[in-house]
């Protein structure tokens, strides 16, 4: 059987996406979140961070999960993270097309989104917000370490940032990129007794993380006092 497509050769977008991409639109938008080109990512910028939200598809079955989560931009990397947070909606199926059903579906997705973005923007207003949160975190990884290290610092808690970077430079897992992040975390806590050079290479970093994920120059101060 032959996919269905559009006059001009391309493929007609899928119901459930179309559905999914409308109520995405009338919610994320008027909170100032921005979809990713005709995909179903949307994002939220906040300067020196960002929000994710994701509506996954599945392999097997049409329909869609919901993802939403903070990405700390002091990591460059030309990919998104879920840094705090993740899954917020298990799989939602579009069922035997029906359309009326899918609508209030994805309706609920789309709020459900507006709810975790603005629950995130809500708890994370600052980098000490930021730093106090991840002090108090229970089962933390290295990444955690690294945030908290980088957000300590900049919000002059220098003795929790020499810690934090203290315990990421202890981590011993094998993986490549555990070296890499020890390397970063070496390089960006030499100067923690200098405030305005520890700012500045940390907004160095979200600079780079802003151009690699083409999220545009800012008029403003990247990380405010």
């Amino acid at each position: 059987m032959r996919a269905s497509g559009n006059n001009d050769g391309t493929m007609a977008t899928p119901a459930h996406t179309r559905l999914l991409n409308a109520a995405a639109k009338a919610h994320l938008a008027p909170i100032g979140c921005q979809q990713k080109g005709r995909s179903r990512f949307w994002f939220a910028d906040q300067g020196w961070w960002a929000i994710a939200i994701e509506f996954q598809p599945s392999a097997y079955s049409q329909g869609s999960y919901l993802n939403v989560g903070a990405t700390w931009l002091w990591n460059p990397k030309p990919y998104w993270s879920f840094d705090e947070g993740h899954r917020v909606a298990e799989f939602r199926e579009f069922e035997d097309e029906d359309e009326v059903q899918f609508t209030q579906a994805a309706d609920e997705l789309a709020r459900q989104a507006v709810d975790e973005v603005t629950r995130l923007r809500a708890t994370f207003k600052s980098v000490e917000d930021l730093a106090r949160h991840l002090l108090q975190k229970q089962d933390t990884t290295c990444w955690d370490h690294f945030h908290a290290a980088i957000s300590c610092g900049l919000s002059g808690r220098i003795d929790d940032a020499r810690r934090m970077f203290a315990a990421v430079a202890v981590e011993q897992h094998e993986a490549d990129w555990v070296d890499e992040l020890k390397a970063t975390a070496a390089r960006l806590s030499a100067p923690l007794d200098d405030a305005p050079e520890f700012r500045r290479l940390v907004e160095t970093e979200i600079r780079e993380a802003r151009t690699l994920l083409k999220l545009g120059e800012l008029t403003g101060p990247l990380i405010p006092d």
